[in-house]
């Protein structure tokens, strides 16, 4: 089996559960982890691609936000609203403090400064340090081969 996986589709699926349920929690204050960080949420965002045929982009967008997901275990709502979830998410008032109070816990520390430390890896190893290296790095449409052992 072979995925085609569009780079650019792939790397705005990664964030996208954070950039919906972030801008929630900060204007209306929900949890920070729900309307999007389930399984129909990203079975839902692929959904436009595949109707409209772009398969490579329904898959990116599929495998990016699954990845997500898994990248937040242990508190992910998988299925969101239909199963009710009592995670101990504090209160929190804003942008700052969420950002001041992520930098205190070992985990939340550790997994920012993991993903830093890749994208800065990914950055050195493609020589992503100009606009058109940038784009031509996203636009490209890589292929992943998923084998099965027997």
């Amino acid at each position: 089996m072979r995925l085609k996986i569009n780079r650019l589709t792939f790397s705005f699926a990664l964030i996208l559960p954070d950039l919906v349920d972030k801008l929630l929690l900060w204007t209306i204050g929900t949890t920070g982890r729900d309307w999007a960080h389930n399984v129909f949420f990203v079975a839902l965002v692929g959904v436009p691609f595949l109707v409209t045929r772009k398969f490579p982009l329904a898959e990116s967008m599929w495998l990016g936000g699954l990845i997500h997901l898994v990248l937040d275990i242990p508190e992910v709502p998988w299925f969101f609203p239909f199963v009710s979830y009592d995670f101990p998410f504090p209160e929190y008032r804003g942008f700052w403090e969420y950002f001041i109070i992520g930098l205190t816990q070992p985990l939340t520390l550790g997994t920012e400064l993991g993903g830093l430390t890749c994208m800065v890896w990914l950055i050195v190893k493609y020589r992503l340090f100009s606009r058109p290296g940038l784009t031509g790095f996203l636009k490209n449409t890589s292929a992943i081969k998923i084998e099965t052992v027997n």
